[in-house]
């Protein structure tokens, strides 16, 4: 029995059965403020409001977004604009206060009066904090001394006395290197982030310290792409591999002064 077969069902109905929340936008100009015109479906199962609650929030439901979020939505409305379709996946304020993940698909479409803005969101909070909780994970399981003398010692020439003076000069340097990186990410500041990760995997690549690297290589890509969401996460795998780096490092650099 094909679906036409049966009864029509309200929309109100049809949206209310399925997690998906779908919207109108009404925007102030070309990108100017925006906000929701109509939505349907059950939003206060993903936000804690009722649609007509957040229709009535007009420009202000901006406030609910993560301010660390706006930034791609910008993006996601200039996509909009330009390809009349857009992605996104934002932080938004429950009403209870606790950030909720929604999955955000954004569709210019044509009508009668002219182009409208549609789009849909869903809750992947549980997607996202499995995902992050499985990073986490494989970052810490990384987190461990991987310093190849063999690696390194061939990089210096074969000259042991060589690899011990580059460890002194790196354990003498090492403490400013990481502060500038420490700094970068509680300023969020992304320019300056890219650049003080990218001088650290340099020095590191002396080493072969490849998780040392790797955490670096990740915060520089992060300040490249602006997005720091997980900074303070790959700053902490940093800190553990440089932390056993320089217990291994010791070693070397204290030979040359024997």
């Amino acid at each position: 029995m094909g679906i036409e077969d049966g009864p029509p069902l309200p929309l109100g109905e049809l949206l209310r059965a399925t997690p998906v929340v779908l919207f109108a936008l009404r925007e102030a100009g070309a990108g100017g403020p925006v906000s929701i015109a109509w939505m349907g479906g059950d939003s206060a199962a993903q936000v804690g409001d009722a649609p007509g609650a957040l229709v009535a929030l007009g420009e202000e439901i901006l406030a609910r977004v993560h301010p660390e979020d706006l930034g791609a939505l910008s993006a996601a409305r200039r996509r909009l604009a330009e390809r009349g379709a857009s992605d996104l996946e934002l932080r938004f304020r429950h009403r209870e206060g606790r950030w909720v993940w929604l999955h955000v698909s954004l569709r210019r479409v044509a009508a009668a009066g002219g182009p409208v803005d549609v789009g849909t969101s869903i809750d992947v909070t549980a997607r996202r904090r499995a995902a992050e909780l499985l990073h986490a994970g494989e970052w810490a399981a990384r987190a461990r001394v991987d310093f190849n003398r063999t690696a390194a010692l061939a990089r210096a020439g074969g000259d042991l006395r060589l690899l011990g003076e580059l460890a002194t000069v790196f354990l003498d340097k090492e403490a400013g290197l990481l502060e500038r990186v420490v700094q970068a990410v509680a300023r969020r500041d992304a320019r300056e982030l890219e650049q003080a990760a990218h001088t650290l995997r340099g020095a590191l690549s002396l080493f072969a310290a490849e998780t040392a690297i790797d955490a670096s290589a990740r915060l520089e890509a992060m300040g490249r792409g602006g997005e720091l969401r997980q900074a303070e996460e790959a700053l902490a795998a940093l800190r553990a591999a440089l932390t056993g780096l320089r217990a291994e490092l010791a070693p070397l650099a204290r030979s040359l002064s024997r």
